[in-house]
């Protein structure tokens, strides 16, 4: 018998979105929060190694450097590893 696996992404915008929470609790970045479209790139746009540490960087340099209190998707995008 074969089971079937349920692929569910390494990163999800739940995931992300708890993540940038976290760090601007813990002060170490601007009070920020990702839109929608920010948010879905993140999860589509970037094939996840499952590298937590990755995706800390990633959400860490969006929210040091993102130009309003949103972090969009065309700041994500620059972001996002090549």
């Amino acid at each position: 018998v074969e089971l079937e696996r349920t692929e569910r992404p390494l990163v999800d915008p739940v995931r992300a979105g708890v993540l940038l929470k976290d760090l601007v609790e813990q002060k170490l970045v601007p009070a920020r929060h990702f839109s929608v479209a920010a948010l879905n790139a993140l999860r589509s746009s970037h094939d996840w190694p499952g590298n937590f540490s990755e995706l800390r960087s990633v959400v860490q340099t969006l929210a040091n450097t993102a130009a309003g209190e949103q972090i969009t998707l065309e700041e994500t995008l620059r972001a996002l590893p090549q």
